[in-house]
């Protein structure tokens, strides 16, 4: 549970510019996670949205999100992810890969 809880939550903030699109469709409802798409101008990617509900503690959730070792096992398209710099508890700066859908070569400009 809380690995759905966490994806959702770094997908929400890798993709915080998606959330400014309004015409959201449900794509898949499973398990009390629902996973939204949008038509993103001029591209051929979709961008994605979720929401789900659960319980936990803040420090359970903080914990989960301020993991990086471990993001890659379960953040939807991860290569790597690791721990450029630690400033304090509560802030950190990480480097993360990840893995796009390949486009075809007349797609690119």
């Amino acid at each position: 549970m809380y690995k759905a809880l966490a994806l959702t939550c770094l997908i929400l903030l890798k993709l915080g510019f998606a959330s400014a699109q309004t015409d959201w469709q449900l794509s898949t409802e499973k398990e009390g996670i629902k996973v939204y798409t949008s038509i993103v101008p001029d591209s051929k990617i979709k961008a994605i949205k979720v929401e789900c509900s659960f319980t936990s503690t803040v420090s359970q959730f903080v914990s989960v999100i301020l993991d990086v070792k471990n993001a890659a096992e379960w953040v939807y398209h991860t290569k790597s992810c690791s721990l450029v710099k630690q400033v304090s508890p509560s802030e950190l700066y990480y480097y993360s890969e990840i893995s796009l859908p390949c486009l075809p070569r007349t797609a690119i400009l």
